[in-house]
């Protein structure tokens, strides 16, 4: 019996190519569907992180805190409660604090007071952020890191006539009474749009507040060292591609989850992530549909052509039937 199968199929190889290759393909369509569907999706997401601004992967949380000289610093509560409520693998967390101030220079010792109509002066948030120094170019002097140390802007400087040195006085309604500092450094910016500053509000250029210059940066001691009743406290969060890549990260679930849970200690979460969370899975759903209908026509595709070739063969080759039946029957 296989003697004469084999013998049928070599006397007609084209035909036997042919149902060979027709199989082949449907069973190749049928079990790579689902590897090229998880590739698929995979790439889309890819492309749209590539395509996406950086506020899409950034989660600002901002709140108003309450403080006191000597007190519990509430750039540390914030940097807890992040990490406790958004715990996103490879997380990117940056926190600082900032009031709203204006700053003069200080006037020297027995001089005659200068009129306030006179005072030169520039309103602008006195800030503390992390990691700050290794995003901005020192033009004169250094990063601050004593106490009561200041840097501030080069437009800043050269408007309130102030160098490195230079004392200088900041005044606002949450500092109980006026706070001088000294210049440490005068800085520029080299990119103002970079991912660290996405989302902080904190460069006036970027957000088009004209009413504020842009920020002066002490540490965390000298802020906290401040006379101060409060301040606003900011996390800038920046999400890895991994969290929208990976389905089974939940992202979507966890920043809803962390959204509620922050705003109950006084913290609110903002982010346009979840837009790019839905882009990324509707693009995928599109993959899917495309997959699915592809392999579908694949498969039925070449059934129809194994169903044509056998009809034709069998037609054809009645006597090679006829022999099948009577080896059967012996």
């Amino acid at each position: 019996m296989l003697s004469l199968v084999f013998h049928a199929l070599r006397a007609r190889r084209a035909q036997s190519l042919v149902m060979f290759v027709l199989a082949m393909l449907a069973a190749l369509g049928a079990s790579a569907a689902p590897w090229f569907l998880a590739w698929g999706g995979d790439a889309v997401a890819r492309a749209n992180l590539v395509s996406a601004p950086f506020s899409d992967r950034v989660v600002i949380g901002n709140g108003s805190i309450q403080y006191q000289a000597a007190g519990p610093s509430p750039v540390q509560f914030t940097r807890e409660q992040v990490a406790q409520h958004l715990a996103v693998p490879g997380v990117q967390t940056q926190v600082g604090a900032r009031v709203l101030a204006s700053v003069s220079p200080e006037q020297p010792a027995g001089s005659a007071p200068i009129p306030p109509a006179d005072v030169v002066s520039a309103a602008l948030y006195l800030v503390y952020h992390d990691d700050v120094c290794e995003h901005v170019v020192f033009v004169a002097g250094a990063c601050p890191n004593g106490q009561g140390e200041v840097v501030i802007a080069r437009a800043v400087a050269d408007q309130l006539g102030v160098g490195v040195g230079d004392p200088v006085v900041f005044k606002a309604f949450r500092l109980t009474h006026d706070a001088a500092l000294r210049v440490a450094g005068i800085y520029e910016l080299p990119d103002p749009y970079e991912a660290y500053w996405s989302g902080t509000q904190l460069l006036p250029e970027v957000v088009g507040d004209r009413s504020t210059a842009d920020p002066a940066f002490v540490s965390e001691q000298t802020l906290l060292g401040l006379p101060l009743d409060g301040m606003d406290v900011e996390a800038h969060i920046l999400l890895p591609d991994s969290a929208f890549t990976d389905e089974s990260a939940g992202l979507g679930r966890t920043l809803r989850q962390a959204a509620a849970e922050l705003h109950q200690q006084g913290i609110e979460l903002t982010s346009s992530a979840t837009n790019l969370l839905n882009q990324i899975a509707d693009d995928r759903w599109f993959v899917m549909i495309g997959v699915q209908v592809a392999a579908v026509q694949l498969v039925l595709l070449c059934w129809v052509g194994l169903f044509l070739a056998v009809r034709h063969t069998s037609q054809e080759r009645r006597l090679d039937i006829g022999l099948f039946k009577l080896r059967g029957a012996r």
